[in-house]
C-alpha cells in the first residue's frame, strides 16, 4: 500500500509561554580539552513542544534544504538582491534564469512492522530522522527550561503527529527473573530523505512531504543545475542563511572560489573507571543535521569521526546515534518504541567551518545515564571484535532495551526475553529477541558490561539452540551466561589495557566463585544456585576450594570455550550436558580432575 501526496502540512500547537534563555559554550571537559570560542546564543522557546515518542523536546526551525527555498535563493543572487559579497565573475555564475530540479525528496514513511522499520533504517542511499525535518531537538539546558515552562501550565505542548501503527509482542520466556506477558511498541514514523533517482519505495506506505535539494548530490548530478561546483557554496550559503534568518557566512571571494563545505571532527571518548583512563568509543554512528541535509560518519577504532557540514553554521549539532548500521542490533529506551537511542551533542561558538576543518577535539561524553555508553561499549565489542565464542548470526535483529528506572521488584537488573511462534507443522521458533536492562544498583560501570555480556549470551543460546531454548534446565541456561558475560567481559578489559590483578579478581561481576550448593535464597531471589561458575571453572586458573572447603574443587583450567558453548548450548538438561562434558575427559581433564569438579554440581542440578 502507498500514498503519494506533495504538501506542506501546518502543525497545530497549543499557545505557549514567550521565553528566551542564553547559553554559553559548554566545556567539553575530558584530558588537555581544546580551548574554544565562547560565544553567547539566545533562542526564543516560544512554541517548544514535547514529542513523546523521541523523548525529546523540539522547537519549529525551517528546513534550508527545500527546492522551494534553493529555488528563491538562487534567484535572490541572480536579481542582486543577496546580502553577499560577490567578484565579477561569480556574480555572472548567477546572471541568467534557472530553474533547479530536485536532488531528493522528503518522505514520511509509516513501517507497519519492525522488519520494514528496519529495512529503512539500514538502507545505504538514504538517510533517515526521527523528528520531522522542520524542527530541532533542543539540547539538555533548554529542555530543562522547555518542560519547567511546561509545569506552569496544565499540560505540556505535546508534538501530536503519531504512527497509527503498533506492534505486540507476547513474550512468555523472559531469563533472569525478568517479567513475561505481551508488550507493545509503538512504531514510529521514520522521516527519510530519498534520492530522487531512486525507485520510491511502492511496497511501503509513505507520503512525500516536498523536494529537497542537496547541495553535495547537484554537484554529481549534471541534469539537477549547470551550476559548478564552487558556485554551488554560494547558492547555499544564501540559502541557508535566509531561512535561517541569520547573516550570510563571511568569506572572502578569494577563499570562497575555491571553498567546498568544512569538515567537523573530533574522537568520542569515555572515561572508564577501572582502567581510570579515557577510551575510544569505536563503531559509533555519528550524525549531524540542519533540515534535511544529513551526513553520517562511524567512529574508527580511535573513536575519530569526521562530518562535512554547511557553510553557514554557529553551533554544531551532532548525534550519537546506539544502532548498527548492519541492522544486527539497535538500543531502545523504556518508553516502548522501537527507535533507537540517540543522544545529541551540542556545541556553539565555532566560525563557519567553510574557512577550513574544524576540530572538536576529544569529546569526553558524560551523560547523565552513563548505563547507555557501557550497554554500548559491551554489545559493541560482541559484535565487531574477533572472539573465539558465537556470534549472533540471527537474521532478526536483536533489540536492547536501557531502561532509567529500577526493577520494580528491587532485585533484577537485566533479562533477556523472546516471543514463541509454534509453526503448523509443530515447530517451535523463538522471535523478537530483546534484552532490557535496569539501572539497578549499578556502582561499577563495569559490571553494566558484565551483565549485558551475561544477557548476550542468553540471546546466543536461545540461537543455538532453536526450539528447544525455552525447555533448558535454568542451572545450564545461567551458568553458561554467566560464563559468557565473564569471559568475553575479561576480554574487553585486557583489550583496553587492563592487567588483571589476581586469578581471583571479579571485575565483571559474572564469575559467581561465591556459589555453593545451599545458596537457593538470597536478597529476596529464589534459586540463585542456577547461578554457578560450572563453565567459568573449566576455563580460569583459580581454584576456589583453597578458600574454604564449602566450595567446589576446581582443579581444571583451560577448557576451549568453544567445546563450553557445545556443552551448553546443545543441551536441554544437566544429564544431556554432563554427558558431553565426559566426553571432553582425557582432553581438557582426567576422570578424577572432572567428579571433583561436577560432584557439588550434580548434587544441586541432578533433579
Amino acid at each position: 500500500m502507498k500514498k503519494i501526496l506533495l504538501f506542506l502540512a501546518p502543525v497545530a500547537l497549543a499557545a505557549g509561554c514567550s521565553q528566551e534563555i542564553t547559553l554559553e559554550n559548554p566545556s567539553m571537559g575530558g584530558e588537555n580539552p581544546q580551548e574554544l570560542t565562547t560565544e553567547v546564543r539566545t533562542r526564543s522557546l516560544t512554541g517548544a513542544v514535547y514529542n513523546e515518542i523521541v523523548d525529546a523536546w523540539m522547537v519549529p526551525q525551517p528546513d534550508p534544504y527545500t527546492l522551494e527555498n534553493f529555488q528563491k535563493a538562487y534567484d535572490r543572487l541572480s536579481t542582486r538582491k543577496s546580502a553577499q559579497t560577490l567578484n565579477a565573475q561569480q556574480m555572472s555564475e548567477f546572471a541568467s534564469p534557472k530553474k533547479l530540479a530536485p536532488t531528493h525528496y522528503a518522505l514520511k514513511i509509516y513501517p507497519r512492522d519492525e522488519a520494514e522499520q528496519w529495512r529503512v533504517e539500514t538502507m545505504d542511499d538514504v538517510q533517515v530522522a526521527y523528528i520531522p525535518f522542520d524542527w530541532v531537538q533542543l539540547p539538555a539546558e533548554e529542555a530543562a527550561v522547555a518542560a519547567a515552562l511546561a509545569r506552569t501550565r496544565s499540560a505540556a505542548n505535546t508534538f501530536a503527529e503519531k504512527s497509527p501503527y503498533t506492534v505486540t509482542y507476547d513474550y512468555t520466556n523472559a531469563t533472569d527473573g525478568g517479567p513475561t506477558g505481551p508488550v507493545t511498541y509503538q512504531l514510529p514514523i521514520l522521516y527519510v530523505v530519498w534520492p530522487a533517482d531512486k525507485p520510491l519505495p511502492d511496497d511501503l506506505e509513505y507520503v512525500i512531504d516536498y523536494e529537497v535539494f542537496l547541495p553535495r548530490a547537484a554537484a554529481q548530478i549534471s541534469s539537477v543545475t549547470a551550476l559548478n561546483a564552487t558556485t554551488l557554496p554560494i547558492l547555499e550559503n544564501e540559502a541557508v542563511s535566509t531561512a535561517l534568518g541569520i547573516a550570510p557566512a563571511s568569506i572572502s571571494p578569494t577563499t570562497r572560489a575555491a571553498a567546498t563545505n568544512g569538515a567537523i571532527t573530533g574522537t568520542i571518548k569515555v572515561f572508564d573507571n577501572v582502567v581510570n583512563q579515557t577510551v575510544p568509543m569505536p563503531n559509533l554512528m555519528i550524525k549531524h543535521a540542519l533540515g534535511s541535509n544529513m551526513v553520517e560518519d562511524i567512529t574508527d577504532s580511535t573513536g575519530y569521526f569526521s562530518l562535512e557540514v554547511a557553510p553557514v553554521s554557529n553551533a554544531i549539532i551532532f548525534y550519537l546515534t546506539f544502532q548498527d548500521s548492519h541492522g544486527r542490533w539497535k538500543m531502545t529506551t523504556e518508553n516502548d518504541t522501537t527507535i533507537p537511542i540517540e543522544r545529541g551533542q551540542y556545541h556553539y561558538g565555532y566560525n563557519p567551518p567553510q574557512l577550513g576543518s574544524t576540530s572538536l577535539g576529544e569529546i569526553i561524553v558524560n551523560p547523565d545515564n552513563r548505563q547507555t555508553y557501557e550497554i554500548y561499549r559491551a554489545v559493541n565489542y560482541f559484535f565487531n571484535v574477533q572472539s573465539d565464542l558465537p556470534r549472533y548470526l540471527r537474521s532478526e535483529p536483536l533489540t536492547i532495551m536501557a531502561d532509567d528506572s529500577t526493577d520494580p521488584s528491587g532485585s533484577v537488573r537485566g533479562y533477556f526475553t523472546y516471543s514463541t511462534f509454534i509453526s503448523p507443522g509443530g515447530i517451535v521458533s523463538e522471535l523478537n529477541p530483546l534484552i532490557r536492562i535496569y539501572n539497578y544498583s549499578f556502582t561499577f560501570d563495569n559490571h553494566v558490561i558484565g551483565i549485558i555480556l551475561h544477557e548476550i549470551g542468553h540471546a546466543e543460546h536461545c540461537h543455538n539452540h532453536p526450539g528447544r531454548f525455552g525447555n533448558t534446565h535454568n542451572f545450564i541456561k545461567e551458568s553458561y551466561a554467566s560464563f559468557f558475560g565473564w569471559y568475553l567481559g575479561e576480554a574487553y578489559y585486557r583489550s583496553i589495557g587492563w592487567i588483571k590483578p589476581s586469578e581471583d579478581s571479579n571485575i565483571t561481576g559474572q564469575t559467581r566463585q561465591g556459589w555453593t550448593k545451599d545458596t537457593n535464597y538470597y536478597n529476596g531471589r529464589t534459586n540463585t544456585g542456577w547461578y554457578s561458575p560450572l563453565f567459568v571453572d573449566l576455563v580460569d586458573n583459580y581454584n576456589q576450594r583453597e578458600n574454604g572447603a564449602y566450595w567446589p574443587k576446581d582443579a581444571i583450567k583451560n577448557m576451549s570455550p568453544q567445546a563450553i558453548s557445545y556443552a551448553a548450548c546443545y543441551s536441554s538438561t544437566w544429564a544431556e550436558c554432563k554427558i558431553k562434558l565426559q566426553s571432553y575427559i582425557g582432553t581438557y581433564y582426567d576422570s578424577a580432575e572432572f567428579e571433583d569438579l561436577i560432584e557439588d554440581f550434580d548434587n544441586w542440578a541432578g533433579w
